[in-house]
């Protein structure tokens, strides 16, 4: 079995944590799906993209790529202000935070990927990412996902595979932070 975990933590400007929310993340998309089938069975699917596109995945090349490098609105953990209810079907998150150090902005910092864990009943590892809100006013987080590369050959285009909404919106003060901590877990 396959579990996905998430832990959201808030940080004032000194470092204080003043708020924290964790729990199971119900929130595999069709796209994560439609990735898997293409891997495992070798054979392309059609994955729509962040911008609503079909894309037919290439099979013989990376998949995921959920690195989050810094900067990056387009690979790895992300941030948005949306609060739809989650649907199987979203491509994209409802709202998602812009890069930058000006209001309504968040600095999207390196994401970091742990080693798996490995002990007699189970594997896990984490995703890991911060944003750093210094442009003047608070920020609301209310979503969060996870995007990644859907490679087509010769073109790389991104996809939603992760996508939750939070039990209660987060708000970032201004020279504040959010860490998103996402925990892929499979258990015997």
């Amino acid at each position: 079995m396959k579990d996905l975990f998430y832990e959201v933590i808030v940080t004032d400007k000194h470092g204080k944590v003043i708020d924290r929310e964790a729990g199971e993340a119900r929130s595999w998309l069709v796209a994560y799906n439609k990735m898997m089938m293409g891997c495992f069975g070798m054979a392309a699917q059609t994955i729509v993209d962040i911008d609503g596109i079909g894309r037919i995945q290439g099979i013989t090349y990376q998949s995921f790529g959920a690195m989050g490098n810094p900067g990056s609105v387009l690979n790895g953990v992300m941030v948005g202000t949306g609060n739809t209810p989650v649907d199987i079907e979203d491509y994209a998150l409802e709202a998602q935070i812009a890069h930058g150090i000006t209001a309504g902005q968040l600095s999207h910092l390196a994401q970091t990927t742990s080693s798996p864990t490995v002990t007699a009943s189970e594997s896990s590892f984490t995703l890991t990412r911060q944003f750093l809100n210094l442009g003047g006013a608070t920020v609301t987080v209310k979503e969060i996902g996870i995007y990644g590369y859907i490679i087509t050959g010769a073109n790389t285009y991104h996809g939603c595979f992760v996508r939750d909404v939070l039990g209660a919106e987060k708000v970032i003060p201004d020279g504040g932070a959010i860490t998103v901590i996402y925990t892929m877990k499979s258990v015997e």
